[in-house]
This record gives structure tokens, C-alpha cells and sequence, in this order.
């Protein structure tokens, strides 16, 4: 043992050791602080490596908190790195519905169970609650006694990818669904023209089942080999020009029926002998529709002026296009019913008979605008009545209406000898030909009443004529054999019929004027009662005055008319009512008001008017009698001329019956 000196100081070499022992652990201390500012260079620099990788990496420790995460990691998750680092990946960032799986895998790396997968895609949680995917490559971390510590992971969102890849399955399963209940007919086939898919509607206009075409050549679907080879050409001409191809052509069925069908073909690449996609479209009911409307064209273009040689075009033109046996176009009218039919008579319509005895009436009564179809008509009880089915053994008929002027006057009926059921495409078309024929009675009436109505005038007109020129001739031969009074009575009777005369040209002059659209009205403040009693004044000399009571139930006052119109108006229906009334029967003429309007109504006695009449008989010409049973004054245009001096003042002129018989002609003018 060193002895110590007299101060009790250490022994000179223990010193100096000592000082030996603090420089080297000087050095040692500056070496370890050269170290750790190397290690945290180095772990900066480690960090900024990890900061800019496009992956997310992250280190977990055994208890999985988290120990290392990179800025990416940061970005994804939400949350700043201190708000990370240790917590629980599992607990914090994995969403609960699958914590236990992604646990329990997290374990068995741990323990190094099995062989870990290359790649493991799951869930995380960001700050904002929404879930991402990432697909993460994953290693264990040991540390030097080779004990694992610790998982290092790297990462990649594939959120949007996966949702890509979902979208696109999704499509693609629509797309096949889509291409298989299409309602057309959808195929692929290769560049020999070998089917590759077909779709369902494609097997149901072919008739084939899928596998009974797949992997066939489209050969056996077409008519004739060389209908086969000349759609290969024009497809394949259409195609290198256009890069598409359209054609029609006609396909044999399975069960041998030949089919017109409209062919779409598309290269599904730039390559012509790539595959093909197409379409195929059945076009035999358009095709015979189209051809069905180039007939009805060229039908309704060869009408004539003729109006019955139009109609029996008509009535063979929905032969020929129905494809039925017979056609007929029936009317009803006041006289019952009369038809024209083909084949049939080439004189026109048939005589009149019993309306209710053909099977078409119902629509007529009824008044009905839609068609109606029947069968076994054999079985029913219009084989007894109906002039048609008495003496054709037809099964069924196509009855469709004719309407003129918003009444159902006629139909037009098909006739077939066999049980068929009329297709929508054929009720379209008689429903054309039906409008056709309305066109043509319209024409027919037009002329009809144009004739009566020339029939009637040359005879209202020669009435007057031969009145005055009878007088005349009389006056001219026996003046000196007359006195006075005789001579006088000629004259007045001569004036009478000048004034008829003279009130015809009117009434004619007044229909030109309406139909021209210059009928003149000139309205002033006039007193309604007096003119109504001057009116009724002027048929002194047809004795009407005497028996025509004016009724006034409430005071009128005065009214902004034309009093010569309605001097005129007033004339017509009591001149009417004269005419269709018992010599002995009273006609009144009645005022009344009714808030802002007065009504004036002429009651008579007469014959009256049916209901389906009291609108027609306002139009030009229109007369309940027909020219030939003419036996009534008047030309049928009086109404017509009453009905345009009402509506020229505002009011509505109309016809109601009476009880107990007659007609009451009503109108109404603003006050």
C-alpha cells in the first residue's frame, strides 16, 4: 500500500492514473456526443427519406402502438405525427367491425406463424371517420439477440382503385345483364362469322336455344346459302368504308319460318378481322306496316271526283290491306240504313233498311269513337238480322266508327270467314280509311244538300213566279172585263208574291254574305218589347197575328242591337212555327230576363224536332224533309241565316221540345 505524504495527499502515481483516466473518458465523452449527433443526422435523414415516399411507413411495436409513422402516413390518417405516435394502430385507426381479424394477424406475424402474405389489404380509420383501403407489404422487426420487437409496414391507398375495380365488375355485370335481356337481339361473332354470345332475345326471334348456336356459322340462320354470302360481302364492304354496316335480309327460324330482320354490325377494334358485335332487329310487322302505308298512299292518291267511286276505293283498298274477304261501309240516317259493300253492288249504297238490325248499330247508338272487334259471329243473333251475316258465313269483323262532325254516323266493317284476332297495326289502319270515308260522306252530304237544296229553290222560286205571272197574263187578258176590286185583288196578289220573291233573293244574298264572311250587322240602343210587337205585326197577311200571343214575364228595356237583324230574326221563327204548326195552334213568342240577358223563346204546336236533329237544323241547307217529299215553303237556310244574327250580337240560338208537342226555337242577346 502507497504511503501517503505528510499533507495526506494520494500518492503521485495514483494521481497521474487519475488524470490518465479522466482524459480518456473526456475523449470517450466526446466521441459518444459525436456518435449521437451522427445518429441524428443519420435519423433525419432517414426521416426526410421516409417523408417523401409515396407509401405510407409504419413501425409498431409488440403491443402494436405505433412508433414510426411517415408523413404520407400522416396525410392519410388525418392527424399530426404527435397525435399518432403511441396510441394503438388497432384501437385508434382500424375500424371495430374488424379489429379482431386484423389482431389476430397482427399476432401471428408476431409469432411468426406461417408464411406471411406478400401483400395484405384492410380498413383504416382517418380523422374524419371515413374508411380507405391500403394495401400493405408487411416485415418483423428483431432486434440483436434476434428477438422480434416490432412490425415495419409499408402502404398503398388503394381506395380509389378498389372502388374503380368495384365499379367497373358493377358495369360489366350490368353490361352482361343488359346484353342478355335486351330487347334486341345482341351477338358477338369471330372474323370467319362464327356466333361467340348471343342474347336471349336473339334466341327468341331465331328460335334457337344459346348452346344450339354457339360455335356454329351464322349460315344457319339465313334463307340460302347465297343470301349468306351476300351479306358477308356487303358487311364486309360497309365495314372497311364506314367501320359500321347495315342491312336487311331475311332469316330462317328453327322452326323453318322465314323473318325480315334489319342486321348492325361493329368491329369491336380497328382490326377487320377482328370480331364483330351486332344487332338484329325483327322488322317484319314494320315492313308490312310500311308496305301497308305505300298502299293506303297510293289509294288516297288515286281519288277521283266521284265521291262513290272514292268510297268503293276505299271499302277495296281495306280489302286488299286487311287481307279480308269483304269490307263494307255502312250509314244511318233518318230513313234507317243503307251500306255499300265489296264485293257488291256497283250501283252505290243499298236500299234503306232497318237500323237496329245490323250488328255495327251499337256504335252508332252509342254514339262510341272506338272500334269493335267479334267473333264467332255464327253464334250469334245478327246471322238472322244483319243484311251481311244473313248471307256470308263470317266469323268474325273489324267494325270502325264514322264520325262527321262530332256524331258517330256510320262504320266501316272488315269481315273475315275465319276466327281472327285484329291486330293493333290493323285497327290503325281501318281507322285511317275510316277517316277517309268520313272526308267522302261529308263530300256526298255537301252535294246532296247542294242538289236538294237547288231542287227546293227552282221550286220555291217558281212558286211566286208563276203566281205573278198567272195574275199577269190574267190582268193583260181580261182588264176590261174586271171592275176595280178584282183588278186590285190581282194586284195585291201580284205584290205578295214580289214581296216573296224579292225576300228569297234576300235570304240568298244574306247566305253569300255569311259564307264570305261579310254578313253586315249595324247595332244601336234599340227597345226590344216594341220591336218584338212591330215583328209580329208584319204576318198580317199569312194570318199568323192572330193566333201569336206575346208573353212578356219580366221588363227588358232597351238592347244594343240591329233592328233590322232582328226584324229579320223574329220573322223567321214565326214563319217557321207558322209553317210547322196546325192552322189553329197558337205560336207564343215569350220574353223574359235573366240577370244581364234576355231570352226570347217561339213556342208552337208543330211536329216538333227530334233530338238528334236540333243541332243540324242551324246549318246551311239542312231540312227535316228531303227534296223529294218536299211539302213545305223554304229553301232550309232561314235557320242558318237566324243562327249568324244571334252569334253577330253575342247570344246562342238553340232547340228545345215542348210538353205537350211543339218546338220552342230560343235565343239569348247581352243587355
Amino acid at each position: 500500500m502507497a504511503q501517503e505524504n505528510k499533507a495526506g495527499s494520494l500518492p503521485v502515481e495514483e494521481l497521474l492514473q487519475l488524470r490518465r483516466r479522466l482524459a480518456e473518458l473526456e475523449v470517450l465523452d466526446s466521441a459518444r456526443r459525436e456518435v449521437e449527433k451522427e445518429l441524428r443526422l443519420e435519423r433525419d435523414r432517414a426521416q426526410k427519406y421516409l417523408n417523401i415516399v409515396a407509401a405510407i411507413i409504419l413501425v409498431l411495436d409488440r403491443k402494436a402502438k405505433v412508433v414510426l409513422v411517415n408523413k404520407k402516413g400522416c396525410e392519410i390518417l388525418g392527424y399530426d405525427e404527435l397525435d399518432i405516435l403511441g396510441k394503438s394502430w388497432i384501437d385508434c385507426f382500424i375500424p371495430e367491425r374488424i379489429r379482431g381479424e386484423v389482431r389476430e394477424a397482427f399476432r401471428k406475424l408476431l409469432d411468426q406463424e406461417g408464411e406471411p402474405p406478400d401483400f395484405f389489404e384492410n380498413a383504416i380509420l382517418n380523422a374524419s371517420g371515413e374508411e380507405r383501403t391500403i394495401s400493405w407489404h408487411n416485415t418483423i422487426l428483431k432486434d440483436e439477440q434476434g428477438r422480434v420487437v416490432g412490425t415495419l409496414s409499408s402502404g398503398d391507398d388503394v381506395t380509389e382503385q378498389r372502388l374503380a375495380l368495384e365499379a367497373l365488375a358493377e358495369s360489366e355485370a350490368k353490361l352482361r345483364s343488359v346484353f342478355l335481356v335486351a330487347p334486341i337481339g345482341l351477338g358477338t361473332t369471330s372474323s370467319d362469322r362464327i356466333f361467340i354470345e348471343v342474347n336471349d332475345r336473339f334466341c327468341e326471334m331465331s328460335g334457337y336455344r344459346r348452346d344450339e348456336v354457339i360455335g356454329k356459322c351464322a349460315s344457319i340462320l339465313y334463307a340460302d346459302q347465297e343470301e349468306f354470302r351476300r351479306v358477308g360481302i356487303e358487311r364486309k364492304r360497309q365495314l372497311a368504308k364506314e367501320g359500321i354496316a347495315r342491312l336487311e335480309t331475311k332469316l330462317r327460324r328453327a322452326d323453318g319460318k322465314i323473318i325480315d330482320v334489319l342486321l348492325n354490325f361493329s368491329s369491336l377494334s380497328s382490326d377487320p378481322l377482328s370480331n364483330d358485335i351486332f344487332t338484329l332487329l325483327d322488322i317484319t310487322d314494320a315492313k308490312r306496316i310500311r308496305e301497308r302505308l305505300e298502299k293506303l298512299n297510293s289509294l288516297f292518291l288515286s281519288l277521283g271526283t266521284d265521291v262513290i267511286e272514292n268510297i268503293q276505293i276505299i271499302l277495296y283498298g281495306a280489302k286488299e290491306v286487311l287481307e279480308a274477304p269483304f269490307s263494307a261501309f255502312t250509314k244511318f240516317g233518318r230513313g234507317g240504313a243503307r251500306s255499300l259493300s265489296v264485293p257488291g253492288t256497283s250501283q252505290g249504297f243499298g236500299a234503306e233498311g232497318d237500323a237496329g238490325a245490323h250488328a255495327c248499330y251499337t256504335l252508332v247508338e252509342q254514339n262510341a269513337r272506338e272500334p269493335i272487334t267479334g267473333s264467332d259471329l255464327q253464334a250469334t243473333e245478327f246471322v238472322k238480322t244483319d243484311p251481311i251475316l244473313s248471307k256470308y258465313p263470317f266469323q268474325s269483323y273489324l267494325c270502325y266508327p264514322v264520325v262527321l262532325e262530332g256524331r258517330t254516323m256510320g262504320c266501316l266493317s272488315i269481315f273475315d270467314y275465319k276466327n281472327r284476332e285484329f291486330s293493333r297495326d290493323d285497327i290503325e289502319v281501318a281507322g285511317r280509311l275510316a277517316q277517309a270515308l268520313s272526308i267522302e260522306q261529308e263530300r256526298l252530304d255537301r252535294e246532296e244538300a247542294l242538289r236538294d237544296f237547288i231542287d227546293i229553290a227552282s221550286h220555291e222560286l217558281r212558286h211566286p213566279i208563276t203566281i205573278i205571272k198567272g195574275y199577269a197574263i190574267s190582268l193583260r187578258e181580261l182588264w176590261g172585263a174586271m171592275d176595280w176590286a178584282k183588278r186590285e185583288e190581282l194586284l195585291e196578289a201580284i205584290e205578295l208574291g214580289t214581296d216573296r220573291l224579292n225576300r228569297l233573293a234576300l235570304e240568298l244574298l244574306d247566305v253569300s254574305r255569311i259564307v264570305r264572311g261579310s254578313f253586315p250587322v249595324n247595332k244601336e240602343e234599340i227597345l226590344l218589347i216594341p220591336l218584338l210587337e212591330y215583328a209580329v205585326s208584319r204576318f198580317i197577311e199569312k194570318e199568323v197575328s192572330d193566333r201569336c200571343n206575346m208573353i212578356i214575364k219580366r221588363e227588358v228595356g232597351s238592347v244594343n242591337a240591329d233592328p233590322n237583324r232582328l226584324l229579320d230574326l223574329i220573322h223567321i221563327l214565326v214563319d217557321n212555327a207558322s209553317r210547322y204548326s196546325p192552322p189553329d195552334s197558337s205560336i207564343d213568342v215569350v220574353v223574359d230576363r235573366d240577370g244581364r240577358q234576355v231570352t226570347v223563346s217561339v213556342l208552337d204546336r208543330g211536329v216538333g224536332v227530334p233530338d238528334a236533329y236540333r243541332d243540324k237544323i242551324f246549318e246551311r241547307f239542312f231540312q227535316l224533309e228531303e227534296a223529294i217529299h218536299h211539302s213545305k215553303s223554304g229553301m232550309g237556310i232561314g235557320l242558318f241565316i237566324a243562327k249568324e244574327i244571334v252569334e253577330a250580337h253575342g247570344g246562342r240560338i238553340w232547340c228545345d221540345g215542348r210538353k205537350g208537342g211543339g218546338s220552342a226555337f230560343c235565343f239569348n242577346l247581352p243587355l
